[in-house]
């Protein structure tokens, strides 16, 4: 018992003393704060553990916290906090590398997924979701009675949007969806993730409960989840991971998978792309359900909000269809202000993202923070600053729209901006936060369109209570559990598709009016009563009729136009005589008549989608080489090489040749007299020597001296004392006036000379072509000596990505055009080597300028980085298509839709048959419209298959020609002189006949003599040596002969 006291008294001395320690003798112990939070690190592990971490920030900066925003280009970086996430040791994903090469190499990848143009690729699976997603909402009560007043059952928005935004990642990530829309039986996966996710934030705030294994006794149950949601995203990566790269879209894993590292050419590790996968499950879906989740519990609380915001997708769209990714919707400013305002109220991730102090510490709010401490800008706090926010627990979408209310100016609107972070910002911000905004405004937006929506009456879930503890007493703030993400739960919400405020969907009355539910309250437009039901029987208004004197129907008309676009994607846009010929095919299998001879020119200008142009005759070398892929490619090795070397815009080079014919101007447009008919002559000079000029420029604008290829053996003293020339300007003759291997290296040097001393960096990149001096083992060998990094442009691409050609050398083309009028005017016919430099010197100076190199290296999309500019630009692509996927979705999974293809038909016909199983006294409509969209499918398909036989047919027969000229014998008749097709053809007769004769003494046994082996004779006259093609016979007259 001594023993035990003594050891109790050592602990309790130990802990005293760290305690007095921490208090008053710590570094940091002149900072304020909570006493437990100064003395132990579990308090910030209760509070984790509790849900409130985000409560406790803003309780606590409110008292204690620094006022300061430290800026996302501070000296710090990632704390321990991220050291817990890997699923398995040192295998780090985007979120978790500490190590900013690692994570920037990661996140390179990553970013092409989550570019404008992958994600509109990818829209219409996000669509495909959010249709679901909308049309789930709206399921009626069990009941049918008129009380219910056609509102749905009260729907958990929170359930739902963690459904949506979950499905719609499976389909982005892995390439199909997780079917939680669909199937209650995946939807066990979402409190999985949640304790996942609240395993890493109490285990990331205090890393040694981890190392110790302590979160498998304290928080068992939540431990035991987070290794279920390890073992599920594990599944998910392997199983896409199988598919490899052969699938039918372009996913996030397409992109992981696809990833080589430029120094070792390895891809990620399995262990990488689980983490991944880990991540992205739920980066990319648990925070954009709470913010969807809290805009609909805003609206809902705010009913005058909501009458703004219908107001504007009311009058915005006409059709459902019309909302999707675009400048129409991107301009519904008060929808973006109401999801900026909910998730400034209610942000995602409301806690801190923890960075570690660097040696050298950080000065924030003029105090001093030492390396090794941890700092964190809380989220829900800085939201709630009444500073940048006034009446900041006020939902006011107001405040993000200048003029829109009183006070709110250009100047607190920018303000508010610069302390919003709902995705953070800076090199480690959210790379999904674009892919998060087209869902959010997207789904949002169709909900509004298609549903009123009111709070559920009796349900108060999702809303403070007076009762409960500070920061969760306000009814109107929505409550979330700070779990890393967050943990919520509610609105209750209720929808009732629209009664027709607005003119357009007649299937809503129907629908109503068959289940009893139009009353005079329901109703609110004001029609006649005939109007109505003359759109109820299916009668059209007049203006929006289609005339009768149309040659095909509408449906027709909507494949063939599908038909020209799909043909122009491929480069083979069609005639207006093809697009008649087209229309022709479609009306013979009908029996109509064909269309007149106005009819395509006319048929073009009725549809906007559609118009004449001229067309441009596209190189196939070319063709080939714009691949977006191949230049994708590319931009990805020029960024990852560029950070690998460290590689600054002033040691960013391009270097081009282009040559000069002496004596030859360019065409232009000039003024002559009006009665001169066809084009204008300009006299040039008879001069067409070949000259080069080699010019090299950075991407900062700076050049180095050209340096110039001229024709001749030796060097001429006038070159130098007549023209002016510069002092360090180079001149190299060589035999034709063009550059060969030796010409590159000594321009090598001639760059290493000028650029040496400039540079910033230890390396200095090069952007040059494909010519065969830069090939040579010399050329090589020297940059590899010399720090020199050589990058290849891709063949055929100069016009895309070459700064140089884009930027300067048709200027400097036309201004040694205009310098060599100069001398025609001046009566000089003959322009030597002097006069070419004087005339190249100034047409230098005027051309490679500065603004003209920067602009170049804009155009090519390399400073500033922006690949996107040059692959929106490819819009040929010669290449075999893949066949679409046959495989089968489950027929639950089918939205009743216009079938576009075999397997869409079958689909959509096994929906009728399920649907007419479960038709009972029920509405007929559904499968009314099932039907209807099952027959214009197939009609869609017997169309396509009409025009695509026509083209089958004209191929084949085209097919057949060349087969024939090809397998057609090539017999030389004569060498040399002339023949004409009389000759030709006597000569290929005789040859037939010799032909014969030999054939005939091989069966002979080659035995009898030359005249005993040509007994064939000709079937018309009976004699030898013609046959009756040739015989003469014919053109004699018969009656000549009885003379």
């Amino acid at each position: 018992m001594a023993v035990q006291v003594s050891y109790d008294f050592k602990e309790s001395i130990a802990l005293t003393s760290l305690t007095i320690y921490r208090l008053t003798f710590h570094p940091l112990a002149k900072y304020p704060g909570p006493f437990l939070a100064k003395i132990t690190d579990w308090y910030s592990v209760y509070h984790a553990w509790k849900g409130d971490r985000h409560l406790e920030f803003y309780r606590c900066h409110e008292k204690y916290a620094l006022k300061t925003i430290y800026g996302h280009k501070s000296n710090v970086k990632k704390s321990q906090f991220y050291t817990v996430f890997p699923p398995t040791k040192d295998t780090f994903n985007t979120h978790s590398s500490i190590d900013k090469a690692s994570h920037a190499r990661k996140r390179r990848v990553l970013s092409h997924a989550f570019s404008d143009n992958a994600i509109k690729t990818m829209e219409k699976y996000i669509l495909a979701n959010v249709r679901t997603f909308c049309t789930n909402l709206g399921q009626p009560k069990a009941s049918t009675e008129k009380s219910s007043g056609g509102w749905s059952v009260a729907q958990n928005m929170s359930d739902w949007c963690n459904y949506l935004t979950f499905d719609v990642m499976g389909d982005l990530c892995f390439g199909k969806a997780f079917e939680m829309l669909e199937n209650s039986s995946n939807r066990h996966v979402i409190d999985l993730i949640g304790n996942a996710a609240h395993t890493h934030l109490i285990t990331g705030t205090y890393p040694i409960i981890k190392t110790i294994g302590l979160s498998k006794i304290l928080f068992r149950k939540i431990y035991a989840q987070r290794m279920k949601y390890m073992a599920y995203s594990r599944a998910q990566a392997t199983e896409r991971t199988k598919i490899g790269l052969d699938t039918d879209r372009k996913d996030f894993f397409y992109y992981l998978l696809n990833a080589r590292d430029s120094e070792t050419g390895q891809g990620f590790t399995t262990p990488e792309l689980w983490g991944e996968s880990n991540l992205l499950i739920i980066a990319g879906s648990d925070t954009t359900s709470a913010a969807l989740s809290a805009a609909f519990f805003y609206l809902v609380h705010n009913p005058d909000k909501l009458d703004i915001l219908t107001k504007e997708i009311l009058s915005t769209f006409s059709d459902l269809e019309e909302i999707h990714s675009s400048p129409t919707l991107n301009g519904c400013t008060y929808l973006r202000a109401v999801i900026d305002e909910s998730m400034r109220l209610s942000p995602p991730v409301g806690g801190i993202l923890p960075r570690e102090v660097l040696p050298g510490g950080i000065d924030i709010d003029g105090l001093h923070i030492p390396a090794g401490y941890v700092v964190g800008t809380p989220h829900y706090a800085i939201h709630h600053n009444p500073t940048y926010y006034p009446s900041p627990f006020i939902f006011l979408p107001e405040r993000w729209i200048p003029s829109s209310a009183p006070g709110i100016t250009a100047d607190s609107v920018a303000l508010a901006q610069s302390a919003f972070c709902p995705f953070s910002i800076g090199p480690r911000g959210c790379i999904g936060k674009g892919v998060a905004y087209v869902e959010l405004m997207t789904s949002l937006a169709r909900v509004v369109f298609m549903y009123e929506i009111r709070m559920a009456k009796g349900y108060t879930v999702g809303e403070g209570n007076e009762n409960l503890e500070v920061g969760r007493r306000r009814r109107d703030e929505f409550q979330l559990r700070d779990s890393f993400t967050s943990m919520k739960d509610g609105p209750y919400v209720e929808f009732r598709a629209r009664a027709m405020a607005f003119y357009g969907d007649i299937v809503v009355f129907e629908y109503e009016l068959l289940f009893g539910f139009v009353t005079r309250r329901n109703i609110r437009i004001t029609v006649p009563r005939s109007t109505l039901f003359d759109r109820i029987q299916g009668r059209s208004n007049i203006a929006e009729s289609r005339p009768k004197s149309h040659n095909l129907t509408e449906l027709e008309e909507e494949v063939l136009i599908q038909y020209i676009i799909d043909m122009d994607d491929r480069g083979f846009a069609p005639k207006l005589n093809s697009v008649e010929d087209m229309a022709n095919y479609m009306l013979e299998t009908r029996g109509a008549k064909k269309v007149g001879k106005l009819w395509a020119h006319r048929f073009v200008k009725r549809y906007s989608e559609l118009k004449t142009r001229f067309n441009r005759v596209y190189d196939f070398q070319r063709a080939l080489c714009e691949d977006p892929e191949l230049i994708e490619e590319w931009f990805r090795l020029v960024s990852n090489m560029r950070a690998k070397y460290g590689i600054q815009d002033c040691d960013f080079y391009n270097f081009d040749e282009t040559g000069f014919m002496m004596g030859i101007i360019c065409p232009g447009m000039v003024v002559t007299s009006a009665e001169r008919s066809g084009r204008s002559k300009a006299i040039q000079p008879g001069n067409r020597e070949w000259a080069t000029a080699i010019i090299c420029g950075n991407g900062e604008g700076e050049t180095i001296p050209p340096f110039l290829v001229v024709q001749g053996q030796y060097h001429l003293s006038n070159w130098y004392t007549e023209s002016d020339f510069p002092a360090d300007w180079a001149i190299k003759p060589t035999s034709n006036g063009w550059t060969n291997n030796e010409t590159g290296l000594e321009w090598l040097k001639h760059f290493d000379k000028h650029t040496s001393q400039r540079r910033k960096g230890k390396y200095r990149m090069l952007v040059l072509d494909g010519h065969e001096s830069h090939e040579s083992i010399p050329f090589q060998s020297y940059c590899k000596s010399n720090d020199i990094i050589c990058i290849k442009l891709p063949s055929h691409s100069s016009h895309l990505t070459q700064p140089l050609d884009i930027g300067c050398f048709s200027v400097l083309k036309r201004s040694y055009s205009c310098q060599i009028e100069g001398f025609i005017k001046a009566h000089i016919n003959h322009i030597s080597k002097v006069e070419f430099f004087i005339a190249f010197k100034a047409a230098y100076q005027q051309s490679i300028t500065i603004q003209n190199i920067k602009a170049g290296f804009r155009g090519a999309g390399l400073i500033p980085f922006d690949p996107q500019s040059i692959l929106s630009k490819l819009d040929v692509r010669i290449r075999t298509s893949t066949p679409p996927s046959t495989s089968l979705e489950l027929t639950n999974f089918w939205i009743s839709q216009t079938p576009h293809n075999p397997t869409e038909a079958l689909l959509q016909s096994t929906l009728v048959k399920a649907r007419i199983a479960r038709h009972q006294s029920s509405s007929p409509t559904p499968i009314f419209e099932t039907v209807q969209a099952l027959a214009k499918g197939t009609e869609r398909l017997a169309h396509e298959v009409t025009l695509l036989s026509a083209e089958n047919r004209m191929l084949r027969r085209a097919n057949e020609a060349l087969s024939k000229r090809r397998r057609a014998k090539k017999i030389q008749l004569r060498n040399g002189g002339v023949l004409t097709g009389q000759e030709a053809e006597d000569i290929l007769s005789q040859q037939e006949v010799d032909n014969q004769i030999q054939r005939d003494e091989r069966q002979n046994g080659g035995n009898s003599n030359r005249e005993s082996s040509t007994s064939r004779c000709c079937s018309k006259c009976g004699k030898t040596g013609h046959n009756s093609r040739t015989c003469q016979n014919n053109a004699i007259d018969a009656s000549l002969l009885d003379s």
